[in-house]
């Protein structure tokens, strides 16, 4: 009986084959491991790299970008489930409006050193614009320039955050018949000069707005119509005002009507449009609108009144702002402390 026997040359070719597949395998597992923790690390990066410049755009929009590499820092290392993440901000351009932070980190693999690889390197970047606010979808409340004026002394600028509370009242009458501009807001602004019930120099309005968003599109220099009446439009929640700070077209002029019985009437004419100057940001902190129903943070004392201290009005003062809606286009307008912040990049 003969027994079969192998070649002296296929001995060891099994240990050779598994060696072979035991490296394929390991590819495939570090490709699908380690490559899957670099691809989470990649969108935690991300995400700090984007909250990092819009942080620091906001700051910047607001006068300051104060201590921004800190910001970075602080923000990819909060967006890392681990911690293990720095951020440095590569470009900054405060006259382009325009910042950029970049996150990075290192991973320790898992199988890849099987393949010689022990660590990886990770990185995202992100680009953040800000700009004066000149546009936008608002809530149907608009306010006088000359409010913005008694407040900051001036029509443009950021106002801050340390201004005075201030009480806006609803105006009725249309005395006026020159717009308010920088020239002549020193005139036009002033009690007891217009200042009475002057629809123009001084007070708030409500704008007419499409009934399903209960929201009007605006632009510096163009024209809104004007809401008539003391309540808001009816498809609005007042209590959307309360301790909000909300973006609010400014009028510089009312369009009036030239006819009918509304003739040369604004706020109580059917036929008024504001001239809308720019767009500012106003901390509602009180309101009267109509007695019992519509009434916040005034005491009780809310009479339908026009034209009286107990009538309808709005209490609050102009602040800064950085909003983040990046829906709006950017006609020409003047800075009144309200800035855009979007991510371009």
């Amino acid at each position: 009986m003969r027994w079969l026997r192998g070649q002296a040359s296929d001995r060891g070719a099994t240990a050779i084959l598994v060696a072979i597949t035991m490296v394929v395998l390991a590819s495939f597992t570090a490709l699908a491991i380690d490559g899957g923790a670099l691809w989470s690390d990649k969108k935690q990066l991300q995400n700090g790299a984007d909250a990092g410049s819009l942080a620091i755009a906001q700051s910047c929009a607001k006068g300051d970008c104060g201590a921004y590499t800190t910001t970075a820092d602080e923000y990819a290392k909060a967006n890392k489930l681990d911690a293990n993440a720095a951020g440095e901000v590569t470009t900054l351009d405060t006259s382009a409006g325009t910042v950029t932070v970049r996150d990075f980190s290192t991973r320790s693999l898992w199988f890849a050193p099987v393949l010689g690889i022990n660590t990886a390197d990770v990185a995202a970047a992100a680009t953040a614009k800000w700009r004066t606010m000149t546009s936008g979808t608002v809530l149907p409340l608009a306010l006088s320039l000359c409010s913005f004026y008694q407040q900051s002394g001036t029509v443009m600028g950021d106002p801050g955050e340390s201004g005075t509370e201030m009480v806006l009242y609803y105006k009725t009458s249309s005395s006026a018949t020159t717009a308010i501009t920088s020239d002549n807001a020193s005139t036009m602004c002033v009690p007891p000069a217009n200042m009475a019930a002057n629809d123009v120099s001084g007070g708030f309005g409500w704008l007419g707005v499409d009934p399903i968003t209960c929201e009007a599109a605006v632009s510096a220099g163009g024209t809104v119509p004007v809401s008539p009446g003391l309540a808001p439009p009816s498809c609005f929640d007042p209590t959307k005002l309360q301790n909000a700070i909300v973006q609010v077209p400014v009028f510089s002029d009312c369009n009036r009507a030239t006819t009918g019985v509304d003739k040369g009437q604004c706020t109580n004419g059917n036929n008024g449009k504001y001239q809308i100057y720019g767009l500012a940001s106003f901390l509602v902190t009180g309101y009267c609108f109509s007695p019992n129903t519509e009434e916040w943070n005034v005491g009780g004392n809310c009479t339908s009144a026009k034209d009286s201290p107990q009538g309808p009005r709005i209490v609050g003062k102009f602040v800064g702002f950085a909003s983040l809606d990046s829906s709006s286009t950017n006609p020409p307008g003047p800075d009144m402390g309200t800035d855009q912040v979007a991510l371009i990049q």
